[in-house]
């Protein structure tokens, strides 16, 4: 990725927080697969499957959100800085 962003001008910067974020994308994906998971299996195993359906939409509620849209870069990022 480096490599390519410096054939392309981008500034180091940009690298860096494009990378951060795709690790960080990654990170919340895999929290929220493992809690779905979680959840789906706790109804499978209960015996009352209302309780069990309450649980699994409030483990879905708790699921991470992506932030704010002003936290992420802008298009501003992206341009070549001279």
């Amino acid at each position: 990725m480096a490599a390519a962003a410096r054939a392309l001008g981008w500034p180091e910067q940009v690298v860096d927080t494009t990378r951060e974020q795709l690790q960080n994308i990654t990170k919340m994906q895999i929290e929220t697969l493992d809690r779905m998971m979680d959840a789906w299996e706790e109804q499978i195993k209960s015996p009352d499957p209302m309780t069990a359906s309450s649980a699994m939409l409030a483990k879905l509620k708790s699921l991470p959100s992506f932030g704010a849209a002003g936290s992420w870069p802008t298009a501003d990022a992206w341009q070549k800085q001279a």
